[in-house]
Parts: C-alpha cells; sequence; structure tokens
C-alpha cells in the first residue's frame, strides 16, 4: 500500500512538475526545451556595436558596472518567458500554420483578441497583428526567437495596431486589401 502511494504520488508530481507545460517547474521547462530543441537563455551578441550607457572613461557607475548587457553573456528568460517559448515551439512543430488555426491557438494563448495572424496570399510575409502593444517579456520573445507559426519559406513580421481599422470584411480590410486605418 506505501509504495502504491509513493508510485501515485511520483506520477503525480511528474505530470504537474514536468508533462504539463502550464505548472511544469524549471526542470520541467528544461526538459521540454530539450525534445523541442530550443534555447531558454539569450546570449548578448558578440562584437555588439551598442555602446554601454555610464559615467567616466569607461563607462562604468557607481558600484563600477554599467547599464548595458556585457557581449558574451547570458540573459535568462522567466518562468513565464519560458512557458510562452516552449507553447509557441511546441505549436511551431506540431500545429498547422493555417492562418484560421494560427488565430484559434493565439486566441487560446493569448486570449481574446490580443493578436491575429494576417495572410496577404503573396507567400512573402504572414503578419501578426496585435491590439496593443506587448508586454516587455512578449516583446523579448518575439524579437530574440522565431517562434511565430507560419508556412515553409514565407517570412514573418508583427505589428502593434493599437486603433481599430475601418473596413467590410473581416480585419477591416476593404475592396483593395487595405483599411482606412494606421
Amino acid at each position: 500500500a506505501l509504495a502504491n502511494q509513493r508510485i501515485s504520488d511520483f506520477m503525480d508530481s511528474w505530470v504537474r512538475d514536468v508533462l504539463n507545460v502550464d505548472t511544469a517547474n524549471e526542470f520541467g521547462l528544461a526538459v521540454w526545451s530539450r525534445i523541442l530543441d530550443v534555447n531558454l537563455q539569450v546570449k548578448a551578441e558578440q562584437g555588439s556595436t551598442k555602446q554601454n550607457f555610464g559615467f567616466g572613461a569607461n563607462n562604468l557607475n557607481f558600484n563600477r558596472g554599467n547599464f548595458g548587457t556585457p557581449a558574451g553573456s547570458v540573459i535568462s528568460l522567466t518562468l513565464e518567458q519560458q512557458r510562452l517559448v516552449i507553447k509557441l515551439r511546441l505549436y511551431q512543430l506540431t500545429g498547422r500554420a493555417a492562418v484560421f488555426e494560427v488565430n484559434a491557438y493565439l486566441k487560446e494563448l493569448l486570449g481574446d483578441d490580443a493578436a491575429y495572424a494576417y495572410d496577404p496570399l503573396n507567400m512573402t510575409f504572414i503578419t501578426y497583428f496585435f491590439s496593443e502593444t506587448p508586454s516587455q517579456q512578449l516583446r523579448f520573445i518575439l524579437s530574440n526567437y522565431d517562434l511565430l507559426p507560419r508556412p515553409a519559406g514565407v517570412g514573418v513580421q508583427w505589428v502593434v495596431a493599437a486603433r481599430p481599422s475601418f473596413g467590410f470584411s473581416p480585419y477591416g480590410l476593404n475592396f483593395n486589401r487595405g483599411n482606412f486605418g494606421a
């Protein structure tokens, strides 16, 4: 009876801490990152031409550091960023890139009307429109990872459409596929 209880407890914690991405801990997300071949850390650019801000000759500040990230250092993602990266990568590998399915997934992942994908039907770019400026955590992921789903060979871009556009069909499109908004 005790052995059965221990096995049951182990399996419950394994499902909670590893298998379920929504409740996985750092170890579980690390397992998922190995399975999905995605890094959960971002390396600062080597040979970056960006200047770090600071005071004095070597841009040093009061505690001998600067406000920038030194080239070659590693930036770790927060637990929620790791979850989002894992979910996007999992969908990228297993989901279909049809726009209506991607939109359904975005609605499930980010919430109602937070973002939608638009395909201009010319095999150039899939554009992701965000109804409001994404959080800093999401912008960091969008800037450092290529995880937004799309068909092979098609580019991706994302924009913030803060105000609704006027149009006659879904997503505010008009006769020549444009809209009156910005």
